[in-house]
């Protein structure tokens, strides 16, 4: 029988990248032109599997063919960290090496490995006793690699995710900003309330014949409500109801002369606008 391996996790080491640290990692690769560029990244374990949560730069000699970041490089990087107020053990999750292959494949080099053992001296000692590996390219392929060195072993090729990095407390800063500076659109109408404001008194009062030139409306009378001022509800002359304005239609008016006379004059001087037909049947 061969040997083989058995994760007892249930499920294999993978290196998951935040979005924001694989933008970062794609930035340095399409500004750094035609020359390999190497950057560093923190990195934090999660249970079996490595988080890539920040991407740094550290001082370095390129060339086209190779990047070489040397003890100098890093001592100085190490420094800047401090300064920012990061505290050492958190320092000590600088645990990835990435660069760039520029247009070539992103398959590991010769020297890419004796870089990594640089980087790696006495790893084993420490307290994060791993290193992650990453190539890339403008193509936006990436080769990544898993050195365990507790176990002695070494994932080649392993697989790898985008995470998001969203915080509780970024949910909780737009909470805040969405809430103090943005409203709701809303509409409002005035409510009706029968008859139009100051200036219509003459329109509707027609010279004491009511709203519209119409009497007293008697809704229970349906379209036979609508009555000439003057006459009670058994009178014959009537009004056509329809909802046009002085939609007139006089059902039988042997009357020359009268009231209605004044509603016409009124209409006339008053609303030229719109033309108004009476007619006698």
């Amino acid at each position: 029988m061969g040997t083989t391996v058995e994760w007892l996790s249930g499920e294999m080491p993978e290196v998951r990248f935040t979005v924001s640290a694989k933008e970062d990692m794609d930035l340095i690769i399409d500004n750094g032109g035609t020359d390999e560029i190497g950057w560093l990244g923190m990195v934090r374990r999660v249970g079996y599997h490595y988080e890539v949560y920040r991407i740094l730069l550290p001082k370095q000699e390129v060339h086209s063919a190779t990047t070489e970041i040397t003890p100098l490089g890093l001592a100085e990087l190490t420094g800047e960290l401090l300064q920012e107020g990061m505290a050492p053990a958190e320092i000590s999750n600088l645990r990835l090496w990435g660069h760039s292959h520029v247009n070539m494949g992103v398959s590991p080099s010769g020297q890419d490995n004796a870089q990594m053992k640089m980087f790696t001296n006495g790893i084993e000692r420490g307290p994060n006793p791993f290193f992650i590996r990453v190539v890339s390219n403008k193509k936006k392929e990436m080769h990544v690699s898993i050195f365990q060195y507790d176990l002695g072993i070494a994932l080649i090729d392993a697989p790898w995710e985008l995470v998001s990095d969203r915080t509780a407390g970024r949910d909780e800063f737009w909470k805040d900003k969405i809430t103090a500076k943005v409203s709701r659109l809303s509409y409002s109408y005035p409510a009706y309330q029968g008859r139009p404001t100051e200036g219509y008194e003459d329109y509707y009062d027609c010279d004491g014949y009511g709203y519209r030139g119409y009497a007293n409306y008697r809704p229970e009378q349906g379209n036979s409500g609508y009555l000439k001022k003057g006459f009670d509800s058994t009178d014959t002359r009537k009004m056509d109801a329809t909802p046009n304005l002085f939609p007139v239609t006089v059902i039988s008016d042997n009357t020359k002369s009268g009231p209605w006379d004044k509603a016409k004059e009124f209409i006339s001087g008053k609303r030229s606008r719109k033309k108004y037909k009476f007619s006698a049947r």
